[in-house]
């Protein structure tokens, strides 16, 4: 077994997890950046389907004698919550549960909106998750460019195989504001985020980055580093500051993409949108102050 080599440990470095030592923290990082973006795609792809799996699992020993429909109401209040599962509750679907992949799903909405001409890009876990450290997905958060124009055709090409709400899209679309997709198959939950007209993120849009996500050659646009970095700040500072996988997210991205960032960049957004003290803190935390 390979040794764990001498590191040093920058000032105010702290590790994703209060049971990791700094050194390997330190050395787990290292190996994350020599990882390709598809191998970190295998690795979001491997630890969502596991946990759903092991959701699926404990529903069915359970609560063996539920009907097929019953337990696919108790895997979606799992992993979607009580409110958004008792939207498609009385949706009647009579095939086994299948285990959802956030990279298909999220490849099945980019071809839709490729389809559409409508621009998009992947933010949030998923996005997160690829440029920083990888982990499993509560659910999955585009960006797009829909307008009222589109709207109909967007509502048609998904119906069939998404839960939507017709009000919900017009409504976030007036006001710049999101809605949820949810993907009948694998009760998964896709958050569509309508873009806004605020200079940041038009200039996200801007900056997006298309990148390889399967062995078949097939690609997704992501979110830059930086712009996930700072919406996750954002994120992070509008909750008041108490989400762990927000900050741990952060931290993973600036710990992975390290001396690849352009912090220039982030500098003068976070500047702009006050949020020059989190990044300070978060730049110290993964030894990049």
């Amino acid at each position: 077994m390979p040794k764990i080599p001498v590191i040093t440990i920058p000032k105010g470095y702290k590790a994703q997890a209060r049971d990791t030592s700094l050194e390997v923290d330190i050395w787990q990082f290292q190996r994350w950046q020599n990882m390709s973006l598809l191998q970190k795609a295998n690795l979001i792809v491997g630890a969502t389907r596991g946990c759903r799996q092991l959701t699926l699992m404990g529903i069915k020993n359970q609560y063996s004698e539920k009907t097929l429909a019953e337990q696919r109401h108790l895997y979606a209040q799992r992993i979607l919550g009580e409110k958004v599962s008792n939207l498609i509750k009385n949706i009647d679907i009579k095939k086994e549960i299948m285990i959802g992949n956030p990279i298909e799903l999220a490849l099945l909405m980019a071809k839709i909106f490729d389809n559409l001409e409508i621009p998009y890009f992947v933010g949030g876990s998923v996005a997160s998750s690829l440029w920083g450290e990888s982990r499993a997905t509560l659910d999955i958060d585009l960006v797009a460019d829909l307008t009222m124009a589109k709207m109909n055709d967007f509502i048609v090409c998904v119906e069939d195989i998404f839960y939507i709400s017709e009000n919900a899209v017009r409504e976030a679309i007036i006001y710049q504001s999101s809605f949820n997709l949810i993907h009948f198959e694998t009760n998964e939950k896709i958050d569509i985020f309508v873009l806004g007209k605020k200079p940041l993120l038009q200039e996200e849009m801007q900056r997006k980055k298309l990148q390889q996500v399967t062995e078949e050659n097939e690609f997704l646009y992501l979110a830059s580093p930086e712009d996930i970095i700072l919406q996750k700040l954002i994120w992070y500072r509008d909750g008041n500051r108490i989400s762990d996988r927000q900050w741990r997210d952060i931290l993973g991205v600036l710990k992975t993409q390290s001396s690849n960032l352009d912090f220039d960049y982030l500098k003068y957004w976070s500047k702009l949108e006050n949020l020059s003290d989190l990044l300070n803190q978060a730049l110290l935390e993964a030894g990049l102050q």
